[in-house]
């Protein structure tokens, strides 16, 4: 203690007023104001030459350093066990990570910060660095030049390696260190179960705003703009970059309260790119940009054909590939209202060009309602063509089954009015016509054919009689007469197949009418085929009735050809 007190007392009074203790262990230099510990020569006003230690393992203290600006300063926050670094008044905390180097160069690291639990028990990988951010130059630096990158490196069972990169022009890759010049975002790959995932947690049914949105933030919009593009980019083997297929929006409209938009969908066909469908405002091109329906299906050129396939595979015998025509009778997308009589439930249109170069209806189909729904829609089917001139119902199927040609009012099975010649299950119809008179008066009417028009030997020739109530509703008779023709003669059968005992529905016992030609005779091949009815007297005798009698005739055996036919 003694040469302690000793030692201060010299220092004291000698000319330097320095105070020095055990040879540079503190000293003070009174002349700079300055003070070191392990060393003479302070270089600041605290200079502490060695380790320096706050507080001990598990007890510390706050170390808090304040900078020239009020309220900014470094602290060590020993509860919190955080560093602060803050900020003054409107200005952010700051933490500059710099290089000493004088020649910075491509590949230089200018700061990094890495993540490690180097203490941990399990040793090896564990205590290796698990991440790391850190600035890299992109080029040599110049007086014009400081281009630099950010890189994110993590690790999985090793040190760090780059993951993630922002190029100095911002672009950003992921899974390469060289993003793409022309993409903003680059990712890269070499497995096929990676995917770009975007998912949402929202519990509700609306999603409305959550999705990618692509955003032409343009200041003068115009009608043809295209906004965005999805593209899909392949190699070919010539090592060659090839769009594949694409997929990009389109401004059709941009007029405010009016706006059109279109989505098209381009595939690579024969080595173009072709826009294979397009969604515009509502309706569908396939194989146009144009379309002028809901949905049209277009193509093009030389042996071309446009096919639409409907295909089904199982091993069911009741399950088909359908195509379903519907109607509702309601304005409504969506809601079922029960369809009306006359309903049109939907039609096969065929088209041509006509002369004035537009497309113009040849023929169609058309399916209409016949009557009130119930459990099911009674429907009629109705076959229409062109002449040239004008479009007309030809042939109509009922609800009933009865088939018309020639009428839309058949009223049997199988009912040809007018022309007619073809094979059908009751023979080849060669001759129609129809003659209207009252049922009191017995008709005698020529056929306007002679019976040297029909002859063929060994051939079978059906005479039909059909006679209708007025509107069709009450068939009255239905007479079928057999002719066999043998050798220039003629031999005639009758047969009654079914009289309807009642003309009206208020009477029990009303007329009938039979049908009947005349017999030719032998060698009478010019005779002229007459028809003649008579009617059987009845409690309605005295009314008159409008009577349409409809008088057909079948070849049944058909042989080469030779039966020809006449219209009156």
């Amino acid at each position: 203690m003694g040469s302690l007190v000793a030692e201060l007392a010299e220092k004291l009074s000698s000319a330097t007023n320095n105070f020095d203790i055990d040879e540079g262990t503190i000293y003070v230099n009174t002349s700079a104001d300055t003070v070191g510990i392990g060393t003479t020569s302070p270089g600041s006003k605290f200079d502490v030459q060695g380790t320096m230690q706050v507080g001990v393992n598990d007890t510390g203290h706050d170390v808090k350093f304040f900078g020239a600006t009020a309220g900014a300063y470094l602290e060590w926050d020993e509860s919190a066990d955080e560093l602060e670094l803050r900020g003054g008044a409107a200005t952010p905390g700051k933490l500059l990570l710099s290089t000493a180097e004088t020649t910075v160069v491509d590949g230089n690291k200018l700061g990094q910060i890495d993540f490690q639990a180097p203490l941990d028990s399990a040793g090896t990988d564990a205590i290796l660095v698990g991440a790391s951010i850190y600035a890299e130059a992109d080029a040599t630096f110049s007086a014009s030049v400081n281009a630099t990158e950010l890189v994110f490196a993590t690790g999985a069972s090793e040190t760090a390696t780059e993951k993630v990169r922002i190029d100095s022009v911002g672009r950003v890759g992921i899974g390469t260190t060289a993003p793409d010049v022309n993409a903003l975002l680059h990712i890269k790959t070499s497995l096929d179960s990676v995917n770009l995932l975007v998912e949402s947690t929202e519990a509700g049914a609306s999603i409305s705003g959550f999705g990618i949105n692509m955003y032409r933030n343009s200041s003068s919009p115009a009608d043809n703009d295209n906004i965005a593009a999805l593209r899909y980019i392949g190699r070919n083997d010539n090592s060659q970059d090839v769009t594949y297929g694409a997929m990009y929006g389109q401004i059709i409209d941009a007029s405010d309260g009016t706006e059109d938009g279109a989505l098209h969908i381009q595939t690579m066909k024969a080595g173009s790119l072709t826009t294979t469908m397009s969604a515009i405002s509502g309706q569908v091109g396939i194989g146009t940009t144009a379309p002028d329906t809901n949905l049209s299906v277009t193509d093009g050129g030389t042996d071309t054909q446009t096919l639409v396939d409907i295909s089904v595979f199982n091993d069911q015998t009741g399950y088909s590939p359908d195509l379903i025509f519907r109607k509702s009778h309601n304005d409504t997308i969506g809601t079922k209202t029960a369809t009306t009589d006359n309903t049109i439930l939907g039609r096969i249109i065929f088209n041509g060009v006509d002369s004035g170069t537009n497309f113009d209806w040849g023929a169609y189909i058309q399916a209409t309602q016949d009557g009130t729904a119930s459990g099911q829609i009674p429907a009629e089917l109705s076959f229409y063509t062109s002449d040239g001139t004008s479009i007309a119902e030809r042939m109509i199927i009922k609800k009933d089954g009865n088939v018309g040609i020639g009428t839309t009012s058949p009223y049997s099975l199988f009912h040809v009015h007018g022309k007619a010649f073809g094979t059908f299950g009751i023979g080849e119809c060669i001759f129609a016509k129809q003659f209207t008179h009252t049922y009191t008066s017995n008709m005698n009417q020529s056929l306007g054919i002679n019976y040297s028009e029909i002859s063929q030997a060994g051939t079978i020739f059906h005479f039909r009689f059909y006679g209708a109530m007025e509107t069709l509703v009450d068939m009255i008779s239905f007479t079928e007469i057999a002719c066999v023709y043998r050798n220039d003669a003629f031999g005639l059968t009758r047969v009654i197949l079914n009289e309807k005992s009642a003309v009206s529905s208020d009477s029990a016992a009303a007329i009938g009418v039979h049908y009947d030609i005349n017999n030719p005779g032998t060698g009478a091949s010019g005779t002229a085929i007459t028809v003649t009815s008579s009617a059987d007297s009845g409690t309605d005798s005295g009314n008159t009735y409008d009577l349409a009698t409809y008088v057909t005739i079948h070849r049944v055996d058909v042989r080469n050809s030779g039966a020809t036919f006449r219209q009156s």
